[in-house]
């Protein structure tokens, strides 16, 4: 759910906090996506800012702004900052600020508004809860180097490492063979026995024969 201001031209589309929560008196970021839907800034807006270089109508680039972060009693403010607009859509520019979790495991909630001096209008506050907890954020970490632990690399096992390759007799009597060979001792010793009886019926066929 987003929050808007500005006849809803300034949004604050979202806000992100660290996913797996933040370990006590480490530093952490809260980031906060902002965007301008404007088509159009009129001069006599309070709350208009020019882009450096240009004159008339291309001078209206946008709108002055404040994004206002507050996490667990402390605010810190990004801006103000020159806004732009685009010709067409949406312009979204990310914002962000860094704090130090407390002391000792809690939850905190981190709160973000939008807010143009120029005119004194601003957004409703977006809120997020935040859990300190040393436990989890290193659950969260370790799950992390699980993953790329796991992860293939171009290595893995093709699935051949215990057959002890193929049988060439494989070709010759399919009906034998029908995983192509592949099956260690067992496909050796029945190797073994067939060459056996072609051998004896070979014998067999001379005497007869002779």
């Amino acid at each position: 759910m987003s929050e808007s201001t500005k006849g809803g031209n300034v949004i604050l589309e979202q806000v992100r906090v660290p996913a797996g929560g933040v370990e006590p008196d480490q530093p952490f970021e809260v980031e906060a996506d902002v965007s301008n839907g404007a088509t159009h800034v009129m001069p006599w807006d309070k709350d208009r800012c020019r882009k450096p270089g240009t004159s008339g109508s291309d001078a209206i680039g946008g709108y002055t702004l404040e994004v206002v972060f507050e996490v667990d009693g402390e605010t810190r403010v990004a801006g103000p900052v020159c806004h732009r607009k685009v010709a067409f859509g949406k312009r979204t520019n990310t914002y962000s600020k860094t704090f130090t979790a407390p002391s000792g495991d809690q939850w905190i909630d981190a709160e973000v508004h939008v807010r143009l001096p120029g005119s004194g209008k601003e957004t409703k506050e977006m809120s997020k809860t935040i859990s300190v907890d040393s436990e989890d954020a290193e659950e969260a970490d370790s799950a992390a180097d699980d993953d790329n632990d796991n992860s293939d690399d171009g290595n893995g096992d093709d699935g051949n490492d215990d057959n002890g390759g193929s049988n060439p007799l494989a070709g010759i009597f399919p009906f034998l063979f029908p995983d192509g060979g592949g099956g260690g001792g067992l496909n050796a010793l029945v190797g073994v026995l067939v060459l056996l009886a072609i051998a004896w019926m070979l014998d067999s066929g001379s005497d007869i024969a002779g």
